[in-house]
């Protein structure tokens, strides 16, 4: 797809649903680690899970919209075309944006239901249906990212891969603020207890993420060479270097800024300017996956 209003349109509105997908798995996930402390963190909290899901959700039925338009190219009235909107609703096109919608809608309803991100109210079973209700949406938003994109051609194991890989770096990139906020509302102690229970699920991240990455990128290109002599492979080399960059600033705070939380107060200021370089290194990598899933392609090494 060549860069035009439309295509443009179509990166800001993935922009807004990968947002919205990080928040959904990472911050969600963070309520679930920071247990009755996640109320300390205030209103923020609910302000950052609220908006952004909200935003992923009109960002989803907008992709459909701006799609339709660009098959009907008619101008902006063409993204309402009946004929069109059909064709592409019973595609994989539509098939993706209604199991994405109703696995936002679904984080909405557990967000609401569960009186997230305050505390969980009821007994074991009430917080066991919150986190099953949530890993169901989750799921359905992980489904709908490999039923379209370069990977939809390559068979059930590389859409599998990509439904694993997409829920490894959303996790990541969505606890992060959340992560920022907990260095400044949360007192060393308590930072000190949080940061390691998020280093044990973060490993598990990292070696999916690594693992899962090698395959695709060996599935999505044709050599070791296109990394540099595609524009896809280019784009995709933007994205291995910030996810490197945060691999080895993880690493930091692991052994540097987290144990110095109980003997230096100046480590949780640090590590909260580190936290925001992730933060910034995260975007990029969602902007580079926009360009490469809505631009550029491995058709474009062959």
């Amino acid at each position: 797809m060549e860069l035009n209003l439309w295509a443009l349109a179509l990166l800001m509105s993935k922009l807004g649903i990968y947002l919205g997908f990080a928040v959904a798995v990472g911050g969600v996930s963070l309520v679930f680690i920071l247990a009755g402390n996640a109320r300390r963190l205030g209103r923020p909290l609910g302000q950052y899970l609220w908006i952004l899901t909200v935003l992923a959700l009109l960002c989803t039925s907008l992709a459909f919209f701006v799609q339709v338009g660009a098959v009907a190219d008619s101008g902006w009235s063409g993204m309402w075309h009946p004929l069109f909107r059909s064709i592409l609703w019973s595609s994989t096109v539509g098939d993706s944006t209604l199991w994405r919608a109703i696995g936002f809608a679904l984080m909405l309803v557990v967000l609401a239901a569960f009186r997230i991100p305050r505390d969980i109210k009821g007994g074991a079973c009430f917080r066991i249906l919150a986190f099953v209700l949530w890993v169901v949406a989750l799921a359905m938003l992980a489904f709908s990212s490999s039923l379209v994109g370069h990977s939809a051609e390559l068979g059930l194991w590389v859409q599998l891969a990509l439904s694993v890989h997409v829920l490894a770096i959303a996790w990541w990139m969505g606890a992060l603020w959340p992560l920022w906020l907990s260095c400044k509302k949360l007192d060393g102690e308590l930072l000190h207890a949080l940061m390691p229970r998020f280093g044990q699920f973060a490993q598990a991240a990292v070696a999916l993420l690594i693992l899962v990455g090698v395959f695709l990128a060996i599935q999505l290109l044709d050599s070791v060479s296109a990394l540099w002599l595609t524009e896809y492979g280019r784009t995709l080399s933007i994205k291995l270097i910030g996810v490197s960059i945060i691999l080895l600033l993880a690493l930091y705070h692991k052994l540097r800024l987290v144990p110095a939380l109980l003997s230096n107060p100046e480590s949780s200021s640090r590590l909260a300017r580190s936290i925001q370089i992730e933060m910034a290194l995260g975007f990029l990598i969602f902007l580079a996956t926009a360009v490469l899933t809505t631009l550029v392609g491995p058709v474009h090494a062959a």
